[in-house]
């Protein structure tokens, strides 16, 4: 100590009568712990000036180009200092909580009055902790109540405190807490049909308002954290239930169909009151034992609830006909024939008991062109566009491709449809190519998969199907307004055909 004692003696008895200046003080700065502070310093160069860095308890760091020893963290400073350009440049290693606060610089031959140059340099104990009652697989029930909150620890100078804020979709409110050296934030909602497929976010930063002032640097330190609770993803209960087609009477024969709105998709089964028969499924086929005023109960239910419907109607006896009639006799159905039209609904159920839907619609008039959508899975509600035509002149013949909403590039499938004893069968064979772990520059040798043939049955049109292109059409916007293309992919990736 007494060494650098009679150092600084002889620098002021050399350089009492030279005046230099500091043109620019060091900038604020936010570091994690463990992190280097790195502090900078310029002068007016003369030749002869003592820059000398403090801390924030006022102890000489640094006197010229030499480092104080007498510096309780001596052994983590390193100073950098050219004279002839008026550059100083100090480095603090492995910074530690307790080694926040307000640093200067000054060159003390600035007579008679030195300036300091002040800098705040705030240290974070780690990036912000956050959690969240959102489950992991991040589905949220319809007007559940969730939270999530953020906790930052650090050290400043009094009144440096950063700011924490959160952003997301819909109604939610957020409140903060702080102290000294903590700042906590948190968000709470109750999920609504706006939130899907949408996440929170919360920005933790220093703002500009707490920074600056008379010799004190003004720049707002560059560090920032942003936490995410990823996409939120909604499921609520059967709601909406109704059934179609609505009448003042029904025939014997007829199919009364149960619909309601929900995520996931809701299985559906039908009572017949007061006999209690159970129909475990979204259609119900009127029969002669139904004739006069009968009670049906619809019921659809997926894993977050159950909605009941009860549906009166009066069921009409089969007339019968006041003068004989001549039966006509069936025509003959060959063991083999050509299909006709392709357009129409066509089902596959595979081994594991899903099923594959296939709607299709061709356009005659426009020399076989072929449109529609595959529905794999029918309890999810994604529709995968396809395209393609018939064989020229040939119309159980085709051709088409499908793009998949995910990974798994893109399908191209061959059909032939034929009559056995009138009931038509589809046989589908499809090739699919993909790029796999994001190659690029390849020789395509790879990412192809054939498929083993397929038979398709045809079966009466219902939803999603349709005779008319203009109806599918609809039904593949209406699936896509209603799922964002993030739960497209996820869906399209579990069945395809």
């Amino acid at each position: 100590m007494a060494t650098y004692s009679a150092l600084v003696t002889v620098f002021v008895a050399c350089f009492t009568v030279s005046i230099a200046d500091v043109n620019q003080g060091p900038l604020n700065q936010a570091e994690l712990v463990g992190d280097d502070v790195v502090l900078q310093c310029l002068s007016s160069s003369n030749g002869t000036e003592r820059v000398q860095f403090r801390d924030p308890k006022g102890s000489i760091i640094s006197d010229g180009s030499f480092l104080a020893p007498g510096n309780e963290n001596y052994f983590r400073y390193a100073l950098d200092a050219d004279f002839d350009n008026g550059v100083y440049i100090l480095t603090l290693r492995n910074a530690s909580l307790t080694d926040a606060g307000r640093y200067s610089c000054i060159d003390i031959n600035e007579l008679p009055n030195p300036v300091s140059k002040f800098a705040e340099v705030v240290i974070i104990a780690s990036n912000p902790v956050c959690t969240t009652t959102i489950p992991t697989n991040n589905v949220v029930n319809l007007d559940q109540y969730y939270t999530a909150e953020c906790l930052v620890e650090f050290q400043s100078s009094p009144g440096i405190i950063p700011s924490m804020l959160w952003t997301g979709s819909g109604s939610f409110t957020q409140g903060s807490t702080s102290t000294n050296s903590t700042r906590f934030s948190g968000l709470q909602f109750n999920a609504e049909l706006v939130m899907d497929s949408t996440a929170f976010r919360c920005s933790t930063f220093f703002p500009e308002d707490v920074f600056g002032g008379e010799n004190t640097a003004s720049n707002v330190p560059t560090w920032t954290y942003v936490y995410s609770t990823g996409l939120v993803f909604i499921q609520y209960s059967p709601r909406d239930l109704r059934y179609e087609p609505v009448k003042a009477s029904y025939e014997i024969g007829n199919v009364i169909t149960c619909y309601a709105d929900a995520i996931p998709l809701p299985s559906y089964s039908w009572t017949k009151l007061p006999s209690g028969q159970p129909i475990n499924s979204q259609d119900v086929t009127l029969l002669p034992s139904d004739v006069g005023d009968i009670v049906l109960r619809c019921q659809a239910i997926n894993t977050v609830g159950s909605l009941d419907l009860l549906v009166n109607i009066t069921v009409n006896p089969i007339t019968t006909p006041t003068t004989p009639t001549t039966t006509t006799p069936a025509p003959t159905v060959p063991a083999f024939a050509e299909c006709d039209d392709l357009t129409g609904r066509w089902e596959y159920t595979h081994d594991d008991g899903y099923m594959s839907v296939l709607c299709l619609n061709v356009d005659q008039n426009r020399n076989g062109l072929l449109g529609g959508l595959l529905w794999n899975d029918t309890n999810e509600s994604y529709f995968s566009e396809l395209i393609g035509r018939t064989r020229l002149g040939y119309y159980d013949e085709i051709g088409f491709s499908i793009i998949w909403a995910t990974n798994d590039g893109v399908s191209s499938f061959a059909g032939e449809c034929y009559k056995c004893y009138g009931e038509e069968k589809l046989i589908l064979n499809a090739l699919t190519r993909r790029t796999l772990g994001h190659q690029y520059c390849y020789d395509g040798s790879t990412g192809t998969m054939a498929s083993p043939s397929w038979t398709l049955t045809r079966k009466p049109i219902s939803f999603p199907c349709s005779a008319h292109a203009a109806t599918m059409e609809q039904t593949i916007r209406h699936s896509q307004a209603k799922l964002p293309a993030t739960r497209r992919r996820r869906m399209a990736n579990n069945y395809q055909v």
